[in-house]
């Protein structure tokens, strides 16, 4: 404790840091960010387009059931990438649970975004580079071979 009374006072963090993962782990969690940052984006193009009117106009003889048909997917596919992401960081009783979530319409956005923020934190802490889309198909390709070389370390 400082006695500088103009020192601003020192605070923890409210996340505790965790140690660095295995890289097999990281390549895991970069792969998940990956898919879900995309599939997030793909389903704000498909909202917008729903919201704007522009779906209806597209097929206006089977565009309900279409575009119906086109958000059930959207959901699963977040679904999917929502258990891999919280599989690879919590654990597979939180990833049921956050994947059977997703499926109600605007609550699978929201989790998409909170894991996504999450998973960013923890390839952070791993060192791992993240840019605004995910990890680019180089940085997949170095961890990878990291996490080759961490199994081979192993084995010998």
């Amino acid at each position: 404790m400082s006695t500088n009374p103009y020192q601003p006072p020192e605070t923890q963090s409210p996340r505790p840091r965790r140690d660095r993962l295995p890289a097999a782990r990281t390549l895991e969690i970069l792969r998940a960010e990956r898919g879900l940052v995309r599939l997030l984006l793909l389903n704000l193009g498909v909202d917008f387009l729903l919201l704007s009117g522009l779906a209806a106009t597209i097929g206006p003889r089977y565009g309900e059931r279409v575009w119906l048909l086109v958000v059930f997917c959207m959901s699963v596919a977040l679904s999917y990438y929502v258990f891999r992401g919280a599989k690879a960081a919590y654990g597979i009783g939180y990833a049921l649970l956050f994947s059977l979530a997703t499926l109600i319409p605007c609550i699978g956005l929201l989790i998409g975004l909170m894991l996504t923020a999450d998973l960013r934190d923890v390839l952070r802490q791993s060192n791992a580079e993240v840019g605004l889309l995910g990890a680019t198909r180089d940085q997949l390709n170095v961890w990878q071979t990291k996490a080759h070389a961490e199994a081979l370390s192993k084995e010998e």
